[in-house]
């Protein structure tokens, strides 16, 4: 998306300025997982979360790289989806199943274009169905503004109606599931003052301990903005980050370096899911991804995979 491309080249130098490097930062070692002498623990701030996308052509080589990161301790859980025609038809996706039979634990977002049916508790049951063991869903993504021109949009409005809709289902069915907020978009100040909105039509009035609060963190002034509502009126929620990377590889490192504890310290956040494994081999957001070439192996790896499964 070009907003990316947009935002993402100065925001690890606005949040070096703001705030530094986060000195006390660790995350607990997985069991089974036994940091090397290469190993990113205690160099790099990660958080081993990430975006892989559902292409089945790319099977092999993400099995190659989830493989090596799990080996290192370096993922730990994935944001996925499914496209609209597999919800409809009841087909499992084949990346989604293999990477839960993995143990990985799944963000599943719930397709923009499913929250246009009528019957949204239906949809639900079937995405649930569709996922066993999956605990956590992602109710849209970054609704307002993904969607192309040229088909059907939606309003903030139009969307907290069908947010509240699907949270009353899944209270009401799924007590051991829980909502994660659609995220909102990072452009200057666009995405907090959307977030504010949310707030204004019911987000407040839904359980801390059912929903989740989601956002898309590439930019500097994105991070202000949702930390004033995240701080003061959505102080009891939890926050996950579930998109945030640089374009450029050889930055990718400096990203998490730098970016990674400002999203922890400004928007308290519990997780930062990178964007993405892989983005595509060509095309706009190809630089974000650790890996290319997953249809053909060998694959080429960016300096931050090679941190991450102790190769550098």
């Amino acid at each position: 998306m070009n907003i990316r491309r947009i935002f993402v080249v100065l925001f690890a130098a606005v949040l070096t300025a703001a705030c530094g490097r986060d000195s006390n930062f660790s995350i607990p070692t997985a069991p089974g997982a036994i940091p090397g002498e290469n190993s990113w623990q205690g160099r790099i701030p990660w958080s081993p979360y990430m975006v892989i996308h559902n292409d089945a052509g790319a099977l092999s080589g993400y099995q190659t790289a989830v493989r090596e990161l799990m080996a290192h301790d370096a993922i730990r859980g994935a944001r996925v989806g499914m496209s609209e025609s597999e919800v409809m038809n009841n087909s499992p996706n084949i990346i989604n199943q293999w990477l839960a039979a993995q143990g990985l634990e799944l963000l599943v977002i719930v397709d923009n274009y499913l929250l246009f049916h009528d019957n949204l508790e239906e949809i639900m049951d079937r995405v649930i169905a569709l996922h066993p063991g999956a605990t956590t869903f992602q109710i849209g993504n970054e609704i307002t503004t993904i969607l192309p021109k040229t088909g059907r949009t939606t309003t903030i409005e139009e969307y907290m109606k069908a947010f509240r809709r699907i949270y009353d289902h899944v209270s009401v069915k799924y007590p051991n599931i829980t909502l994660v907020s659609q995220s909102t978009i990072s452009a200057e100040t666009y995405g907090s003052q959307e977030l504010e909105k949310m707030v204004g039509l019911g987000l407040i009035r839904m359980s801390p301990q059912r929903v989740i609060i989601g956002m898309n963190v590439y930019g500097g002034p994105t991070v202000a903005g949702n930390a004033s509502v995240i701080n003061s009126q959505l102080r009891s929620y939890r926050v996950w980050v579930t998109e945030s990377g640089s374009l450029d590889p050889d930055r990718q490192v400096g990203h998490v370096a730098n970016s990674y504890p400002a999203l922890r310290n400004q928007l308290r956040a519990e997780r930062i899911y990178w964007y993405a494994l892989w983005a595509g081999d060509t095309g706009q957001d190809n630089g974000f991804g650790l890996i290319k070439n997953p249809y053909n192996p060998p694959l080429w790896e960016s300096p931050l995979y090679q941190i991450l499964t102790g190769k550098r």
